[in-house]
């Protein structure tokens, strides 16, 4: 997910990676960050892990969603395309949207 919205977010692959490693240190912190990489079918890849994404506690949606958000954020503009997929995930995720969209 945090790879999908790097990438949304970034045509560069530095401003991706910048975008990725932030949400992920948000995530793992700075020692447990996984390597930047892209699946070749990247929109089947993240259609691949709604249901364990969903199944997750509360407190771990909220801090994902929040990994999202500095992804998102990451370089100053949130794009319409980039708070539309948020929505999205807010709402697969059966959580609510941050203030920042909101």
């Amino acid at each position: 997910m945090r790879t999908f919205v790097s990438r949304k977010r970034n045509a560069d692959q530095a401003g991706a990676q910048r975008a990725y490693a932030a949400s992920m240190t948000h995530l793992f912190g700075a020692a447990g960050v996984p390597a930047y990489t892209v699946p070749p079918d990247l929109a089947r890849a993240l259609d691949a892990g709604w249901d364990a994404l969903d199944a997750l506690a509360p407190t771990d949606k909220q801090r994902l969603i929040e990994a999202l958000v500095i992804a998102v954020r990451d370089d100053g503009v949130v794009q319409q395309a980039e708070a539309d997929l948020l929505r999205v995930t807010c709402g697969l995720l059966h959580c609510p949207l941050p203030a920042l969209l909101g």
